[in-house]
């Protein structure tokens, strides 16, 4: 598995919609795992994500979104720019 990515480094991906290939350093899993999830229930992957029949896709605001507000609940002292 490549290295571990941070949020930081989700913002600069280059395209709004994000593949399980381009989370799965940021959660430190296998891509599978995040497929095989979001398949059987889509809620508990936490983020939005889009299933359109094997195909898993998220939008990458949501996604953003969703991990700032987790890191901001972690350390409301937190600031982004």
């Amino acid at each position: 598995m490549s290295k571990r990515a941070t949020l930081e480094d989700i913002k600069r991906i280059d395209k709004e919609m994000l593949t399980c290939e381009d989370l799965a350093p940021y959660f430190g899993c296998d891509p599978q795992d995040i497929r095989v999830q979001a398949r059987k229930d889509p809620g508990a992957l936490g983020v939005p994500c889009i299933v359109i029949g094997t195909r898993v896709k998220f939008p990458k605001a949501g996604v953003v979104n969703y991990c700032e507000a987790a890191l901001f609940l972690k350390d409301p002292r937190r600031t982004y720019a």
